[in-house]
């Protein structure tokens, strides 16, 4: 068996410490991301005064289309994907299982609109004005 140099002897020593130590110290770096992307409890943070005061509006609530509902709580939520050009199939939906769903189930469709004409992103929120 070769012999150990004075720096392996001394790391063989304190093998046990050093592993401890990073073991810590990667828990440590874990546990500090995890928390730090935790959602602050004040939700105004980040938001200018404008969108601040715009949030603080019922009117600006009302007007777009992805707005959270402040006033009731829903145990149960109902996501539905839907295409943008499917009107036909979200009025089907409403107008029957949709329409027995008790008032503490919330029912949203979910549309994408990023490559939306002008014309259809209109057709979508007066479809949101219409039956919210």
């Amino acid at each position: 068996m070769p012999a150990l140099s004075s720096f392996e002897r001394k790391l063989n020593k304190h093998a046990t410490t050093f592993l401890i130590g990073g073991l810590f110290l990667s828990l440590s770096v874990l546990f500090y991301f995890a928390f730090c992307s935790l959602p602050c409890d004040d939700v105004t943070s980040g938001l200018s005064r404008a969108d601040l005061r715009d949030a603080q509006n019922k009117a600006f609530w009302n007007r777009n289309i992805l707005a959270p509902s402040r006033d009731l709580v829903y145990p149960e939520v109902v996501f539905i994907m839907s295409a943008p050009d499917n009107l036909m199939g979200r009025d089907t939906i409403r107008e029957t299982w949709a329409k027995d769903l008790p008032n503490t189930v919330l029912l949203r469709f979910i549309i994408g609109t990023g490559s939306l004409s002008t014309q259809q992103h209109s057709n979508i929120h007066r479809e949101n004005f219409i039956h919210l």
